[in-house]
């Protein structure tokens, strides 16, 4: 799926580009990616605490995270179409801005605009989801794609794990949650980073 003009009932199979320490190289970029870009898988637990915190409330909380959880559903099913028409880079790329704007606003916006706030942080989700396996898959082939997407989807795991306990104790220290935003965008944009890395080693011979 999601590959302009293959019949989805015929099996695609993507052969290895890479091969030796170019391809373990570019395996452990990936899963590098994975670590950074689920630093914000353990933001959405802490909104409603977040809403309590700026006197919204913790039912507004509550659907700060409905409405979270909806921009990453949304977008799963609008990554595919998105990305036959502009590639799975630029589909990328125009989640990243989406995202990054969505996080920039909780400095600056409050009352009910939050909830549009949280749909666009959201989207990001997808990315774990949906483009990266299939960006893993397209620069490494079938069968090493096989063998290193657990290990992708397991560093993110551990990642959003952890980061979700680090925010909790950036809320105890600093009595806000401006810190998880700002490490938020960081995770997003040094991910992002390194899928460029992994685009442009895959362009060398």
């Amino acid at each position: 799926p999601y590959h302009k003009g293959c019949d989805t009932t015929d099996t695609i199979h993507f052969p290895a580009k890479h091969h030796g320490k170019k391809a373990i190289g570019i395996c452990i970029l990936f899963i590098l990616s994975s670590v950074f870009s689920y630093l914000c898988g353990g933001y959405y637990s802490h909104l409603p605490n977040y809403s309590i915190s700026i006197g919204m409330g913790a039912i507004a909380g509550s659907l700060m995270t409905s409405f979270e959880l909806g921009g990453t559903m949304i977008m799963k099913f609008l990554v595919g179409p998105i990305s036959d028409r502009i590639g799975l880079m630029k589909t990328e790329t125009l989640i990243m801005i989406l995202s990054l704007f969505g996080y920039f606003c909780y400095f600056f916006l409050t009352g009910n605009i939050l909830f549009f706030t949280t749909a666009l942080c959201g989207i990001y989700c997808a990315t774990n989801m949906v483009l990266m396996p299939l960006l893993a898959r397209e620069e490494l082939g079938e069968d090493r794609f096989q063998t290193v997407l657990p290990w992708i989807t397991t560093a993110g795991a551990a990642a959003s794990s952890i980061s979700n306990t680090i925010y909790g104790f950036i809320f105890d220290i600093f009595g806000n949650y401006d810190l998880m935003f700002i490490l938020c965008m960081i995770g997003i944009i040094a991910s992002y980073l390194i899928l460029i890395i992994i685009k442009r080693l895959g362009k060398q011979k």
